[in-house]
């Protein structure tokens, strides 16, 4: 069950990476490990060590993880004959689901907000890899009707705790630059919210950086439209530099997601914590909210606090929770569920 490897799998690297007393000298360990398969990605030593020392490049490069798996470069074209037309079913379906990550104020470990993320369990592929069928469908050109299914799904949701009286104050929605170029898609997103008799203040637009930096000048002004109509935008996955700043006062964003490779040693590294003070400073200043992702160690959380940096999200927090998981948490403000859904299955990004 891919869920529960992926808690056994967080298990293990916290018990590699807790920190050594030598003497006077406290180390921190960091586990990085590239995997080759055989006979997949060679059936030989030489190619199998070259297929994993390039994995093991990859866990020092953005989105920063501790384990990757190799990939043979004909990878994303089997993805798109495999899942191409099981996805386009799935969109007509009943084949997708939500999962939601909650975002807390971290002082008071209040619950804020949540990141909506979308998961799909195919009754003949088995449960896929979110990042390999997001890439799918944007490869297919079915990242906007992704896109759509998404919002409608999301928004109903939060409608339908409204009225069962859990509100949460902000939702986050992950859009792309091919959404933006969409001339069907921003409308789609009014009308929906309309729909459901949601403020669309509530409704948070998070674009990856990366996206960010390479909007076209028609994406520009579709993203500056939503933000007269009242969405709150999001830089997500910041932490690419120069690029992405000069972007961020360009740009009427409110709210700055910190990319996990900016917080991985935030709770040893002189230079990133120098580096989220700065940031913390500078969206202070300018009435930015500042949100750390992949939280995962109760040291990064402690140092975060400390640094002044206000909301967050990630592993250690709370786990991505399913529809009905989500609402037990709004309708338990004692923070309770915490500790229940820490003990669950239900693993994500953070």
């Amino acid at each position: 069950d891919y869920p529960l490897r992926d808690v056994y799998k967080r298990q293990l690297l916290g018990a590699l990476e807790e920190p050594l007393t030598l003497t006077e000298h406290v180390l921190e360990p960091a586990f990085h490990v590239g995997v080759a398969r055989s006979p997949a990605d060679g059936s030989e030593f030489g190619p199998l060590h070259r297929a994993a020392t390039r994995a093991l490049e990859l866990t020092h490069k953005p989105p920063v993880s501790a384990c990757r798996l190799a990939e043979p470069p004909e990878r994303g074209l089997q993805l798109r004959e495999r899942l191409a037309g099981p996805l386009a079913i799935a969109l007509e379906g009943e084949g997708l689901e939500l999962a939601f990550q909650p975002i807390l104020e971290l002082e008071s470990s209040r619950l804020v907000g949540a990141e909506v993320l979308c998961r799909w369990d195919d009754p003949v592929l088995g449960r896929q890899v979110p990042s390999d069928f997001i890439n799918v469908a944007v490869a297919t050109e079915q990242i906007s009707a992704l896109g759509r299914w998404v919002v409608e799904a999301a928004l109903a949701t939060l409608a339908a705790w409204d009225r069962a009286g859990h509100r949460l104050e902000r939702i986050g929605i992950n859009i792309s630059a091919l959404q933006l170029e969409d001339p069907h898609g921003m409308p789609f997103l009014r009308e929906a919210v309309v729909r459901y008799g949601l403020a669309t203040d509530r409704v948070v637009l998070e674009l990856a950086e990366a996206d960010v930096i390479a909007l076209s000048g028609r994406a520009v002004d579709h993203l500056r439209d939503l933000h007269r109509q009242g969405f709150r935008l999001a830089m997500d996955d910041f932490g690419t530099g120069y690029s992405g700043l000069k972007r961020l006062t360009q740009l009427p964003f409110g709210q700055v997601k910190v990319d996990r490779s900016l917080i991985a040693a935030i709770d040893y590294d002189p230079m990133q914590q120098a580096m989220l003070m700065a940031l913390v400073t500078t969206a202070a200043g300018s009435g930015v909210d500042l949100v750390a992702e992949g939280i995962e160690r109760s040291r990064q959380l402690q140092m975060l606090q400390s640094l002044g940096c206000r909301y967050g999200q990630g592993f250690h927090l709370a786990p991505p929770l399913s529809a009905a998981e989500m609402e037990a948490a709004l309708s338990d403000p004692s923070g309770r569920w915490r500790a229940d859904a820490a003990g669950g299955v239900r693993v994500g990004e953070g």
